[in-house]
C-alpha cells in the first residue's frame, strides 16, 4: 500500500543562477570575479563576458538579456567608482554560501495585460451622432 503523506520538495536554486554562480566562482574566468567583500560581483570586462561568458550561463547572448535576468531575480545594480566596472548584488547570493542560492526566485514582471473595452452594438454611437449632440 503507497503512502499517503508527500514526500518534501528538494529546493535546488534554477540552471540560471547555478551557472552564474559557478562561473563568477571559476578562477579561470577573469571577466567577472567575486567583490573583495563577497556580497557582489563585478563584471570587469562587458564584450569578454558577453562573447565568452554569458553563452555558459544564459539561453540570451544579448547583455541587456542578462541583466533582465539579473534584475527579475532581484539583483541590483551597485554604483562603481569605475564606470567600465558593473557591480551587481542580491542578499542571498554570496561566496561560499551555495545553500543561500535557492532562496533565489524569479520574481514575475507584474505586467498586466488589459483587454479593450467593447461596448455592445447598441450602445455604439457613430461620430456623426456624436457631433450632431453637441449642435
Amino acid at each position: 500500500m503507497q503512502s499517503l503523506t508527500k514526500e518534501p520538495k528538494i529546493e535546488t536554486p534554477s540552471k540560471f543562477i547555478i551557472r552564474l554562480y559557478a562561473a563568477i566562482d571559476d578562477p579561470n574566468v577573469t571577466s567577472v570575479i567575486w567583490s573583495r567583500h563577497e556580497t557582489s560581483f563585478l563584471i570587469l570586462d562587458k564584450e569578454h563576458f558577453q562573447h565568452h561568458v554569458l553563452p555558459m550561463i544564459s539561453k540570451t547572448t544579448e547583455f541587456s538579456g542578462f541583466i533582465r535576468q539579473l534584475n527579475a531575480y532581484g539583483f541590483k545594480k551597485r554604483n562603481n567608482i569605475d564606470p567600465s566596472v558593473r557591480e551587481y548584488a542580491h542578499p542571498n547570493f554570496i561566496k561560499n554560501r551555495f545553500d543561500l542560492l535557492t532562496k533565489l526566485s524569479r520574481r514575475s514582471t507584474g505586467i498586466v495585460k488589459i483587454r479593450e473595452c467593447r461596448l455592445p452594438e447598441q450602445h455604439k454611437i457613430s461620430e456623426r451622432e456624436q457631433f450632431q449632440a453637441y449642435v
